[in-house]
């Protein structure tokens, strides 16, 4: 045998002993590849009949809508204003008051009923 036969052998025992590992990670991944497939069609199906569920909902709701009247409104008469007075504005011209400091609000307190023992 020359050299050039054996390096052509060679190189087909490697390819082959080579592709033994990758076959069995290739029919894994054709294994897996089948289940995630059925698992996409199954949630396909179940997608598409819920749009349908939907649109069907959608429909009822609307001729429900539709068949319910809208209540009328009730008319109501507002009373007149008496002649020659304009209404007041409720707290309109009324300044804000200022809140009391503490110390003075205890103080009142104090001189109203007499105190406690503790503020002594």
């Amino acid at each position: 045998m020359n050299f050039r036969s054996m390096l052509c052998v060679a190189g087909l025992l490697a390819t082959m002993t080579g592709c033994d590992p990758s076959k069995e990670e290739l029919d894994k991944t054709k294994t897996q590849l089948t289940s995630v497939t059925t698992e996409r069609d199954a949630l396909k199906t179940e997608v598409d009949t819920l749009k349908t569920q939907l649109s069907t909902l959608t429909a009822a709701a609307a001729a429900a809508a539709a068949a319910v009247p809208a209540p009328a409104a009730p008319v109501v008469a507002l009373p007149a204003a008496p002649a020659g007075k304009e209404p007041k504005e409720h707290h309109a011209g009324k300044p804000a008051t200022p809140a009391a400091p503490a110390a003075a609000v205890k103080a009142e307190k104090k001189m109203n009923t007499g105190g406690s023992s503790r503020d002594q």
